[in-house]
């Protein structure tokens, strides 16, 4: 979701309640990204050797057994349930993720339990609680970064303007989402190349590289081959 410049209301009421209407909060030309507070952090143990966190208690006993650390997340005014991937689970595990780190996010998937047409979170039946969310964003580790101590809650802008987080190649991992943006440097242009495999009677082949000038070549004899049969 994206959120026009200069907005100062709750981020997690527009999520929560998902109003989409196209004079609010939504134009491609002005993406934002989300710096939410976290408010509470709930670790199911990840195997039952493992001590359960101080909240754990709080979880029914199905989501227990489940690996992905779950959470609150508050933009200052509401909470919103909040999924961990696998990495960042790992990170919380860690502890270098805590309650009252903040973070940085873009490419959040938003997913709403129960209605399609969202709920306000002023309403009595709205909750946060991983038991029975209304509402859950789910953050990936490669579109996720901890803001700093300052950044205003809300929607911010990012890198260059846009909602996009500028990552480095060396934090990018495997499985961990999709990448928002990064800043490369392209040193040496090649040239294009083909491949060209042929397969003899025998069974065997044999794979040259061709020029696209020699590709070319090589077409129009294909091609006068063909119109002389």
């Amino acid at each position: 979701m994206n959120f026009v410049s200069g907005f100062r209301g709750s981020v997690i009421a527009v999520l929560a309640s998902s109003d989409n209407s196209p004079t609010n909060f939504f134009d491609p030309s002005h993406l934002h990204r989300l710096v939410l507070c976290i408010a509470s952090i709930y670790i199911p143990p990840a195997s039952s050797n493992e001590p359960s966190s101080p909240n754990a208690h709080l979880l029914h006993s199905s989501i227990s057994n489940a690996p992905l650390v779950s959470l609150e997340l508050t933009d200052g005014w509401y909470k919103i349930h909040a999924q961990f991937d696998a990495r960042l689970s790992g990170i919380v595990r860690a502890g270098l993720i805590k309650v009252g780190s903040k973070l940085a996010t873009c490419n959040a998937t938003l997913k709403l339990h129960g209605s399609d047409d969202g709920i306000d979170p002023m309403d009595s039946n709205y909750s946060s609680s991983p038991l029975n969310p209304s509402a859950s964003l789910q953050l990936n580790y490669n579109s996720t970064r901890r803001a700093r101590w300052d950044a205003r809650l809300g929607c911010s802008r990012g890198f260059g303007g846009t909602g996009l987080l500028k990552v480095d190649l060396s934090s990018v991992e495997p499985g961990g989402g999709t990448i928002p943006l990064m800043d490369v440097v392209v040193c040496r242009k090649f040239p294009k190349m083909f491949s060209q495999t042929v397969t003899r009677a025998d069974g065997t082949s044999t794979t040259t590289f061709l020029t696209e000038a020699a590709e070319e070549q090589a077409k129009r004899e294909w091609e006068t081959k063909m119109d002389k049969r």
